[in-house]
């Protein structure tokens, strides 16, 4: 609810750790900074994790270096991240209202006081945007689509429908986890990142098509 997310911006600095998921909650975050007229000071002496570099370099944008960044951008990497020698505590986790428990579970498992709370959410495509991508593929005028969440394939699939394909697009996905959910949607992946950011898909849809 917004009301929990402004609480939760408001106390940051009662926290041992604050944990960006994406650079989206850290853009949420910093809106509701602004919102309250703060800024970076908010922080206290919080220390800081980011799930990957993307999402530490929109934190350093705004003034704040993460303590600890994820090797790989999925859970399981920022929990090895955060729990490197003592348990990290208290830690307040903003990420999309949709998201794997992941984390959470593993911090708990370890003795930590977890609070969750949504920075912002995934919506479903709309009725028309679903009709007007859907007859794009249909025709074969989409060559190529990239998937970068879990959230975003599912919500591709359900756009495309029971609908059978003469041309399908390539798709190409952001790292196994997203890859996984795509399959459980119907959808066959095509290519795979081998580092989970837009830069690496990218990177790996330019080999995938050199080498045809």
């Amino acid at each position: 609810a917004p009301e929990a997310f402004a609480a939760a911006v408001a106390g940051l600095h009662h926290h041992d750790w604050v944990v960006f998921t994406s650079a989206n909650g850290v853009t949420a975050t910093f809106g509701e900074l602004e919102r309250q007229r703060r800024d970076a000071r908010a922080f206290g002496g919080a220390r800081v994790a980011a799930i990957g570099p993307r999402t530490a370099a929109a934190l350093e944008r705004r003034g704040i270096v993460a303590d600890r960044i994820a090797d790989a951008y999925v859970a399981e990497s920022l929990a090895d991240a955060l729990l490197e020698g003592e348990p990290p505590g208290r830690v307040l986790l903003l990420r999309a209202a949709e998201a794997r428990e992941v984390l959470p579970e593993r911090l708990l498992a370890a003795g930590c006081r977890v609070d969750v709370v949504a920075a912002y959410e995934t919506r479903p495509i709309g009725d028309a945007a679903q009709a007007e991508l859907r007859a794009l593929v249909a025709a074969g005028r989409v060559d190529t689509v990239l998937l970068t969440s879990g959230s975003i394939a599912r919500a591709f699939a359900a756009a495309l429908g029971p609908v059978r394909l003469a041309h399908p697009p390539l798709i190409a996905s952001i790292g196994p986890v997203t890859s996984a959910a795509a399959r459980a949607a119907g959808l066959e992946v095509g290519v795979e990142a081998a580092v989970y950011t837009v830069e690496g898909l990218l990177d790996a849809l330019e080999r995938a098509l050199s080498a045809r």
